[in-house]
């Protein structure tokens, strides 16, 4: 829509439905159409909505009500439209002025009025950087009415306020990251003492309140905390608003205890290839960080791998320590503190000479700090441990089976990028974010294009205040409608390294004790206990004559023990106690003592970073009991679990990041999840196996399209798992899909031969793979296996029948690209990097590269045959004269006599266009979409896109496709949105619909490469071999080979014959004898093409197939069956 009286800089539609940004121009703008909607009144005698309040602020934090009912509300309100304009005006980071958030408190009064307390001068004006005034978090008005206590947690402050004006009284330097505030009053309600809750320092600062307002620290009481130092001192850097050059804004202003703003921002990200802009990005949570990087959508900073990137189409260097995760966090700290947190044409340096604030001790703490900032716990996880049977399904369809996109050929498996265990992966271009903790964000994608107002439903979403769901419903609604919703559940159960047990809680009383979900939930908590997952603690108090008396007790050896000494309690005696109401304890389920390792992580066999593609998940059986997979982080006594449950087997080192774990006893058949636990600390995320046999296995893939196996074929290939490649061959992978697919998947024949699985090479061709096959690029197996220099491959593929004449789309035959990777270093500078896994021998490249040359040049010089397929509408087998009819066709009689004369034959059908679908796909034609005849009234009836003909294949190979005459299997000459000749394959082509109209002779009806021809003069077979003669002379290249197609309208009616050749079969209106000179007819046009043929010298090396679409409407012409 039209906002600002300009042009909205961008298609919303094509946005959203993109996989990356490349090439897009977008501006941030405030949009009046989003919902705001921040103070919500409820009335607590009916539990009722009154009123809500709009538009006070963007992040809100405390809120207080004083005695004349007014509202307070502590806030930030975010300023990203400010520069947001990067599309239409170019803006960056300079025009944000290093102001990202205002700092304030919105007042909203009795009657709904709102006003604003601006703690800070507001820009362009900058406040002076030891006064101001960041995260305003908790407030607290005085009973008196006259002052607002007001804590800022960026600035580690307590300010008083005056209600009146909102100026600043009185200040006071408190702990780190005040978040709370309580007063202390005296009988005339004026504040005496103030008590504030330092959330990061973990201490009370108790404040004492002087005369108009004055305040002053009396006493800072430390709390117990067991939080490690680095991590306290890093999360204190991470809040301070010392970070910014003008002291406004910390790290946290945008992400909040480590989460996002859900915003939109111009910052000083790179302009993606394609665009011309500083493209805005969506702030990124903060959690989860270990094991993602590169960070940021481009997947520029913080790089321990080096490559491509959003930024660059280069070969970059690593600029993070692979075995220091924490230098990759440190990177992007150190890149915010030279730009979103400085100001523009500041010089300020830190300790180290690097720009910006914050000394390299802080920003040391904050990256250790941010790297072990875990995501919070799954909310639906139940408390068994054990996932629902959606949330299976939906590790199922997100990790293996995919969407089922049966329109585009593309099963869309969210888990090919999104891999276990971070569910993310270092991918070029765009870096591909996590969907771990994907419940807690409801904006979702680089630019948040998913929720983009203007978009079906998302009005409708937004109203309801944009629940996550609902949201990520959108972002799952590919492939079959609904098929990846039960993906939400396993977001909403799958592990972020805690047990379903952690933190959950039962009370037991009196009332509770009969209750089965009491004894449920503590059965599960010391079932946890015991298998090592929580410690179970319980707080209480026991009740007697005496009163009450409290008591802590611990869960171990299968009984209750008294915290300190004292008496050990079964269960039972403790639900007894409770029943009999001398007891009353709360059951709780805490984390282990080791906070500090990380959790343990798995995933498929292979490097962490080098995941692409389908994961090939492992299976055991009684075969095979042992599974190989990769492990990080595993620590000495590590468990496994099943399913949830502790189950007894072994964990052995296999190699780098990789362990062999086998299971004492089988689980149940089917999909299963594996975690391993560290003693006293964190669970894994769960990981899938199967448990089946080869057999079974080939059942459950045989479940799925074929194009789906084609796409986990290629990962096995590229992996090199030869005998899961094997499985899914013989279940029915596609192995020579339709070229359209081939955009994101190229065949398996050419991975095989390009990754040398030389065996793999065999079994494919062995199993029907086209040695031809090309991706969109032109290039072929040959092409691959000719770069590579792999001279066994090459010589299979040619002996399959691979044509190393053909040529690339840059105009390269294999032969052209041998030599390539002579130079030592240059093949893992300039390909590998864009070929995960792949490797290459250099001595064996030198030694047989030059053979593989030898063996191309000898091969291209064998001339590859042209082919004419000349057909007849309507032939009987009994009409000419080689198989002794009464027609003279003594050009066909010599052709026969020369080559093969078929005896025994059928048609794909009985009547024309099924038949001539059929010819054109080698497929029964119920499966190419042209079910019968197609009417002139039916043109809706067409052969489908997705079907490859011959001419494709053909086409595909190097051929120049050529067709003339009736098509007649649905063409758009009518204006109906169907495929054209050339989506089949056709490079040029002359053609009527249907039949010949009004007769054979001077048709009206042809159509030349989509454009009406108008009235030709002539007999149609003679217009056809006209035609053809012209296009051999004058448009044929005569370095390729051609493949011409002339299905000829004759002998169908309406007929139509010179009265030559008529006269010699009967009266000139006899239909019979008009019949048989139309066959003459079509005989000396096909002479007319031989002789053209022979003298141009291609007659030789041409194979000619002359044949009918199906038998004749003449009985007396046709032969049994």
């Amino acid at each position: 829509g039209d906002l600002d009286g300009k042009l909205v800089t961008f298609d919303a539609r094509k946005l959203a439905g993109a996989f990356d940004s490349v090439g897009f121009t977008v501006d941030v703008v405030k949009q009046p159409k989003i919902p705001d909607r921040d103070l919500f009144i409820f009335d607590t005698r009916t539990d009722k909505l009154v009123s809500t309040v709009e538009t006070l602020g963007t992040s809100l934090f405390g809120l207080t009500v004083d005695a004349a009912g007014n509202i307070y509300v502590a806030n930030t309100d975010a300023r990203n439209h400010i520069n947001g304009k990067a599309g239409t005006a170019k803006h960056g980071l300079k025009e944000l002025d290093n102001r990202p958030y205002l700092n304030r408190v919105t007042k909203v009064s009795a009657g709904g009025e709102v006003d604003f307390f601006q703690l800070n001068p507001l820009p362009p004006q900058q406040p002076n950087r030891k006064e101001a005034v960041a995260t305003p978090f908790a407030v607290k008005a005085s009973r008196d009415g006259d002052v607002l206590f007001l804590t800022s947690a960026g600035s580690d402050v307590l300010l008083a306020l005056s209600v009146k004006t909102g100026e600043v009284v009185a200040k006071a330097k408190v702990g780190s990251v005040p978040r709370g505030v309580a007063l202390e009053e005296d009988a005339s309600g004026k504040p005496v003492r103030a008590w504030v809750m330092n959330a990061v320092s973990n201490s009370v600062s108790k404040v004492a309140i002087a005369g108009n307002s004055g305040l002053q620290v009396e006493q800072t009481i430390d709390l117990h905390d067991p939080t490690p130092p680095v991590y306290k001192e890093g999360r204190m850097a991470f809040n301070t608003a010392r970070a910014s050059s003008n002291g406004t804004f910390s790290c946290a202003s945008c992400h909040a205890d480590g989460h996002t703003d859900h915003l939109l921002w111009v910052l000083d990200t790179p302009h993606l290839v394609g665009a011309d802009q500083i493209e805005p990005r969506l702030s990124q949570t903060l959690r989860g960080l270990r094991g993602t990087a590169p960070y940021h959508w481009d997947g520029v900073p913080g790089d321990p791998y080096g490559g491509r990137n959003a930024a660059s189409r280069k070969h970059l260097p690593p600029n993070a320590d692979i075995n220091k995760p924490e230098s990759a966090v440190r990177h992007v700290i150190d890149g915010s503190m030279a730009t979103t947190m400085f100001a523009h044409g500041s010089e300020v340096t830190n300790d180290e000479e690097k720009p910006g604030y914050l000394t390299a001790r802080e920003r040391d703490a904050m990256a250790v700090f941010l790297l072990n900032l875990s995501h919070m716990p799954t909310r639906g996880r139940a408390y068994s441990d054990r996932l629902s049977e959606k949330a299976l399904t939906g590790f199922e369809r997100f990790h293996v089976t995919g969407a089922r996109d049966r329109k585009n050929l593309n099963t869309s498996v969210c888990g090919s990028c999104h891999t276990l265990p971070y569910l993310a992966t270092d991918q070029e271009s765009m870096n591909v974010p996590s969907f771990r903790g994907a419940l807690d964000r409801f904006i979702t994608q680089a630019q948040g294009r998913n929720s983009v107002i203007d978009l079906g439903g998302v009005q409708e979403v937004a109203e309801d205040g944009f629940p996550e769901e609902e949201v990520w419903k959108r972002m799952l609604n590919m492939g079959e409608h609904g098929r990846l919703w039960p993906v939400i559940d396993m977001f909403k159960e799958s592990s972020m390294g805690f047990s379903g047990a952690f933190a959950r809680q039962v009370t037991l009383s009196a009332e509770t004790s009969g209750r089965v979900l009491t004894q449920d939930i503590v059965s599960a908590l010391e079932r946890s206990a015991r298998e090592g997952s929580v410690v179970l603690g319980v707080n209480g108090c026991f009740h007697g004559s005496e009163g009450t008396r409290r008591v802590k007790f611990y869960f171990a050896e299968g009984a209750y023990h008294t915290v300190g000494g004292g008496p050990v309690l079964s269960r039972k005696e403790l639900f007894e106690l409770a029943t009999a109401e001398s007891f009353t304890g709360t059951f709780t389920g805490y984390h282990g003592e080791d906070v500090i390792s990380p959790p343990p992580a798995l995933w498929t066999a292979g490097v962490l970073h080098k995941q692409r593609g389908a994961q090939l998940f492992p299976r055991i059986n009684e075969k095979q009991r042992s599974m190989t997979i990769s492990a990080l982080y595993l620590r000495d006594g590590a468990s496994l679990l099943v399913d949830g449950k502790k189950v007894q087997g072994t964990i052995q080192a296999a190699g780098k990041d990789l362990v062999e774990i086998r299971l004492e006893s089988l689980p149940e058949k089917g999909l299963r999840m594996l975690q391993v636990q560290n003693p006293g600390s964190y669970l894994s995320n769960e990981f899938i196996f199967f448990v089946e046999s080869e057999d079974e296995a080939v059942e459950r893939y045989q479940k799925e399209p074929d194009y789906h196996l084609t796409t986990v074929l290629n990962s096995a290939l590229i992996n090199n798992h030869p005998a899961e490649a094997r499985i899914l061959m013989v279940a029915g992978a596609d192995l020579n899909m339709p070229h359209e697919h081939f955009d994101k998947e190229r065949p398996p024949l050419i991975i095989a031969a390009h990754y040398g699985r030389t065996v793999m090479v065999k079994e494919l061709l062995r199993r029907g793979a086209d040695p031809n096959i090309r991706t969109k690029n032109g290039d072929t197996a040959l092409h691959r296996a000719a770069h590579m220099g792999r001279l066994e491959i090459c010589i299979m593929l040619l002996r399959a029948g691979a044509d190393p004449s053909l040529v690339d789309n840059n105009g390269k035959r294999p032969v052209n690209l041998i030599g390539h990777f002579n130079r030592p270093g240059h093949f893992e500078k300039y390909h590998a990097p864009y070929n995960v896994n792949l490797t290459l021998d250099h001595r064996r490249y030198l030694r047989e590269s030059p053979a593989v040359r030898k063996v191309l040049e000898s091969s291209a010089s064998k001339k590859r045959p042209n082919v004419v397929l000349l057909l007849a509408d309507d032939l009987g087998s009994k009409d000419i004269g080689c198989y002794g009819g009464p027609v003279h066709t003594p050009t066909l009689d010599k052709l026969a006599a020369r080559g093969v004369r078929f005896r025994n034959f059928h048609a794909g059908a009985p009547v024309c266009s099924p038949s001539r679908a059929t010819f054109l796909t080698g497929r029964q034609h119920l499966r190419t979409g042209v079910y019968h005849v197609i009417q002139d009234h039916e043109h809706d009836m067409h052969l489908l896109e997705r079907e490859v003909t011959i001419a494709e294949l053909l086409k595909s190979n190097g051929y120049q496709t050529v067709h003339l005459g009736k098509w007649h299997v649905g063409a758009p000459f009518r204006g109906r949105d169907k495929p054209s000749l050339n989506d089949h394959g056709f490079d040029y082509w002359l053609a009527t619909d249907n039949n010949a109209s009004p007769s054979h002779r001077n048709p009206s009806n042809f159509y030349r490469n989509g454009k009406r021809v108008g009235e030709l003069e002539g007999y149609a077979c003679q217009i056809l071999a006209d035609e053809a003669i012209t296009w051999l002379e004058k448009e044929r290249n005569k370095e390729a080979p051609f493949f011409l197609n002339i299905w000829f309208q004759e002998p169908h009616d309406p007929i139509a014959a010179p009265d030559e050749i008529v006269a010699r079969y009967g009266a000139l209106d006899d239909p019979a004898a008009i019949y048989s000179a139309t066959i003459e007819n079509t005989d000396r046009a096909i002479a007319r093409l031989v002789a053209k043929l022979e003298e141009l010298g291609e007659l030789n090396n041409t194979l000619i197939v002359y044949t009918s679409d199906h038998g004749s409407y003449r009985e007396d012409r046709n032969g049994g069956l």
